[in-house]
């Protein structure tokens, strides 16, 4: 009997506890997040390279206002291979504008295992 009672009590208080987690986010939970904060956005890991190089006086935005596509100082692509406008960067490496550059560098777009890389990179020629 004692212990049905305290199961009774247990749950009166996780209705409470649930209760007062829907009328305020912030609220102490029954999940074990007590006075948690909601967590912060985490900023992109490439932006922060970007706005890194920008600091250190690389020119990371072009005259039109648009973020560099790839880190000047370590010829890594700033976008993943899976970002939907990384393909203007491939194709402009591909045309004839930039036959100069591509004397020079090559475009890494594998690792060692024969599997697409995450970030694409330009590596300069031996």
């Amino acid at each position: 009997m004692a212990q049905q009672n305290h199961l009774q009590k247990t749950d009166k208080e996780n209705i409470k506890v649930m209760k007062r987690d829907l009328s305020n986010p912030l609220s102490p939970s029954i999940f074990g997040n007590e006075g948690s904060k909601p967590k912060k956005e985490k900023k992109n890991y490439r932006g922060k390279v970007a706005a890194k190089r920008q600091r250190q006086g690389y020119k990371m935005k072009g005259d039109d206002g648009h973020w560099a596509s790839v880190d000047p100082k370590t010829g890594k692509f700033l976008k993943s291979s899976k970002h939907p406008t990384v393909h203007k960067e491939t194709d402009w490496y591909k045309s004839d504008s930039a036959k100069e550059f591509r004397k020079e560098n090559k475009l890494v777009t594998k690792n060692v295992f024969g599997k697409e890389k995450k970030y694409y990179k330009y590596k300069k020629r031996k």
